[in-house]
């Protein structure tokens, strides 16, 4: 594919800047419009507010020098005439323009007429959802599952930096990620048709096979999977797809360890409870570890505005994460950007799979 500009930068792709090092086999440049300076400062979520990896604020120079450009839906940034105008000028250049999934379908919503050269970053937009026997296969290797509330609440750091600990502690690892761009990472993305209209019952079961399948060629030691969207609406106003996706992937793969990341606030020990119970009976998840995100969630002032997310301070956390920890609960809090305990959460996720009927 050559080099990669990915631009706009934001939130969404803001995992690939964090974890630039796990990517080994293409080219990256990651484009914004504003200096390194004002960047950092708006996102204090970045490497500790110290370092900024391969960002440029150069439009044409990064442009001319890639061969393809990924371009994220980043809401908060650009107007849907901002995209369209920075689409065609792609175009221009002769570069291949691949979309993000959300992106496509807000163009498409409006009747944008896309050229050929542009397509939605999915390698998997051809499977076609085929349901062969109605068995549900057994999942013989240990299954992580990494849950959140929504958008922006650090599952795709979590799954980046799950397989970064079991691949450096030598285990091989097979994932499905949320993110279309997870290829960059050697890992798969979920198929389309998980996104398309059909019946659950056919998606749960063509989940379950494509997962088995993976089991069967890749034969590795454990199985990652991020769970699209949330667990549950988060709003009237905002249903956020009812938490369908948690709903058939949990119901295609049965979990052996769940993680859920939570936006940023501090919960009482009853939400903890209540929730535990939710994932229990409604996800059949045993949910023992939360993340506590660096994002809060704003609600909109008008009754069907748009949902806005306020990026905070990674540190901000970490006083309510240990005093919960020093508590005799059933689960375990951490930060996946923060220094607070994250690998020692993850060691002792490796000690209980290790002691697991399915072992690792």
């Amino acid at each position: 594919m050559g080099k990669i500009m990915i631009y706009p930068f934001g939130k969404e792709t803001a995992p690939i800047m964090r974890n630039i090092d796990l990517i080994n086999n293409v080219g990256i440049q990651l484009v914004t419009d504003i200096n390194h300076d004002i960047y950092i400062k708006e996102y204090p979520e970045l490497d500790g507010n110290q370092i900024i990896h391969n960002l440029s604020n150069d439009f044409e120079k990064s442009l001319n020098e890639s061969e393809t450009v990924y371009v994220p839906f980043e809401k908060a940034y650009f107007s849907i005439e901002r995209y369209i105008e920075t689409i065609e000028k792609i175009i221009k250049s002769e570069k291949r323009v691949f979309l993000s999934r959300d992106l496509y379908k807000e163009l498409t919503n409006i009747e944008y007429k896309f050229a050929d050269k542009v397509t939605t970053y999915d390698h998997h937009r051809n499977m076609k959802l085929k349901v062969k026997t109605r068995e549900i296969f057994q999942i013989n290797v240990p299954v992580i599952i990494v849950l959140g509330d929504g958008l922006n609440c650090n599952k795709f750091d979590i799954q980046l930096s799950l397989r970064r600990f079991f691949k450096n502690k030598g285990y091989a690892v097979s994932q499905l990620g949320t993110k279309e761009y997870s290829d960059l990472f050697g890992f798969d993305s979920f198929p389309s048709f998980i996104f398309e209209d059909g019946k659950i019952d056919d998606i749960i079961i063509a989940l379950n096979h494509m997962v088995y399948s993976k089991i069967i060629n890749e034969k590795p030691d454990l199985m990652i999977i991020g769970v699209p969207g949330g667990v549950l609406p988060i709003s009237e106003e905002h249903p956020e797809e009812f938490g369908k996706f948690a709903y058939m992937i949990t119901n295609a793969v049965k979990p052996d360890i769940a993680i859920r990341s939570l936006y940023n606030n501090d919960y009482t020990d009853r939400f903890f409870e209540n929730d535990m119970q939710m994932c229990k009976y409604k996800l059949d998840s045993i949910v023992e570890y939360y993340n506590i995100s660096n994002t809060r969630l704003i609600y909109p002032e008008i009754k069907y505005g748009d949902l806005t997310y306020l990026t905070i301070s990674n540190n901000t956390s970490e006083n309510y994460i240990e005093e919960q920890n020093q508590k005799n609960t059933h689960y375990t809090l951490f930060n996946v950007l923060g220094n607070h305990n994250v690998e020692k959460v993850y060691e002792q996720i490796l000690e209980q799979l290790s002691q697991n009927k399915v072992q690792i």
